[in-house]
């Protein structure tokens, strides 16, 4: 009987010291967005259960910065999908703890972006399959601490939407942009560039308007998007082969019509990114499947609708090029590359005084496997920010893909080092330490303690009857 309830003694201190430590799991449930504090030791790929992609990484107004991927996990013979979010505050040497923005059970998401306003709220759009795909955008209030709900921006969608891209103006307006094959009002089934607002002071959706109807093509797909000086909103897409380019007036809501900016070129272009100066000139990079694949760079002047271009890279397994300004205006871009043994992720830069290009660099020179899905950003302290999902086993992260960062600091040339962010909680490598070793060794710790006090109130009994 006592050796009965000795076992059930150790049996609790067992689950006790599971649910100490380990990390909690929310109950995700369908269409539903969480605020997660609890780390997920899972992301960190320590289990070889889990593969993050898609990073975003984001600085804000006060060079704060931001990152989002997409975690995707097999459990229970489902593959499921998750949408983690970390940040770095500007002063601080620390990543916060890995927080869930999105979890659905059964439906696939993708196409996620976000973007963080001027008072730090975040705002979130992603495609998601249902019986049909459509896109959806929710709203985290930073001074009320909680999300708005999700709105479904795509609602007359019967047949599929992708690729949505969002920005928010400086009076916190949300201005969206994607690929839509609906047939939306009578405009055919063929891919068309749809575009909606809404007004921040209403709270009201403006109607959708369709940005392609004066182009007869069949594929219209890839849209980027980005802000000039005056919040004129500039798109670019890729119409069949060829890189398209128009723009919002924000004085009146008129929209120009279509340029083609690789009028140059006669290969397939792929991956648009874009980006304007102070000068409201418009900048564009891309991939183009040509003998070898191939990095462009293009220069629009607005005035005077001239167009200077370079192929930046040639290379034969070139991906995912990827493109940000600094605040002097000159043009910096990252690319993934596999044309040496490794797939690793490249940088180049143009001075913009000069009128000339840097060497090629390698950002994941950590890095001894794929490295994939790079994305930049840069803030006012000259600080230029990589994300990229990785396959090497860095750090002992185990062989599968997950997110890293490093930096550059523009002044002096310097990079940092690699970080793992889809690791643990905390990205000081001591405390990453004395969490795995308390994750790891916690249930045998107190499971030998629980077992040295029977032990301890076996042999007081023993004497107390032998006294007796």
């Amino acid at each position: 009987m006592k050796s009965r309830r000795s076992f059930h003694f150790i049996l609790l201190i067992f689950l006790v010291s599971l649910t100490l430590f380990t990390p909690s799991i929310a109950n995700f449930k369908i269409g539903k967005i969480y605020e997660v504090s609890s780390p997920s030791l899972k992301s960190s790929g320590i289990f070889g259960t889990c593969e993050c992609y898609y990073p975003q990484i984001y600085i804000d107004f006060e060079n704060n910065i931001h990152t989002t991927w997409t975690l995707s996990e097999e459990s229970d013979g489902m593959q499921k999908f998750i949408l983690d979010y970390s940040k770095k505050p500007v002063n601080s040497t620390h990543w916060s703890d890995i927080k869930t923005l999105y979890a659905p059970i059964e439906n696939i998401f993708e196409d996620a972006e976000f973007v963080i306003d001027k008072k730090e709220n975040l705002h979130l759009v992603w495609k998601e399959d249902l019986d049909y795909s459509s896109v959806y955008y929710r709203y985290w209030n930073t001074s009320k601490n909680k999300w708005n709900p999700i709105e479904t921006i795509s609602d007359f969608n019967k047949a599929g939407s992708s690729k949505p891209r969002i920005l928010v103006d400086n009076n916190f307006n949300a201005h969206i942009v994607w690929c839509d094959s609906s047939n939306y009002s009578g405009d055919g089934f063929e891919p068309n560039l749809l575009y909606r607002c809404k007004n921040a002071t209403h709270g009201t959706w403006q109607s959708i308007e369709i940005l392609t109807l004066e182009t007869n093509s069949s594929m219209r797909c890839n849209p980027t998007i980005t802000f000039d000086s005056d919040y004129n909103i500039a798109v670019a897409w890729i119409d069949e082969s060829e890189v398209l380019y128009k723009l919002r007036y924000n004085n009146n809501g008129s929209w120009t019509n279509s340029s083609i900016i690789s009028t140059f070129s006669g290969n397939d272009c792929e991956e648009p990114k874009i980006a304007c100066d102070a000068a409201n000139n418009i900048h564009f990079t891309w991939m183009e499947w040509a003998y070898h694949r191939e990095v462009h760079y293009a220069k629009y002047i607005r005035n005077t609708s001239q167009i200077f271009h370079k192929i930046v890279y040639e290379g034969y397994l070139v991906d995912s090029p990827t493109m940000v300004l600094d605040q002097y205006g000159n043009i910096h871009i990252a690319w993934e590359d596999g044309s040496s043994d490794d797939v690793d992720i490249c940088y180049r830069y143009k001075n913009i005084s000069s009128e000339t290009w840097s060497n090629i660099e390698i950002a994941s020179k950590e890095s001894t496997s794929h490295s994939t899905y790079p994305s930049i950003s840069i803030g006012t302290n000259d600080i230029l920010h990589f994300v990229w999902s990785d396959l090497t086993d860095y750090n002992k992260t185990d062989y599968d893909f997950d997110i890293f960062y490093k930096s550059k600091n523009l002044t002096s040339g310097e990079w940092s080092t690699t970080i793992v962010l889809s690791l643990s909680i905390n990205y000081d490598p001591l405390v990453q330490l004395i969490y795995i070793l308390l994750g790891a060794s916690s249930v045998i710790l107190i499971a030998s303690l629980a077992f040295i006090i029977i032990r301890k109130r076996k042999n007081i009994i023993s004497k107390k009857k032998t006294s007796t």
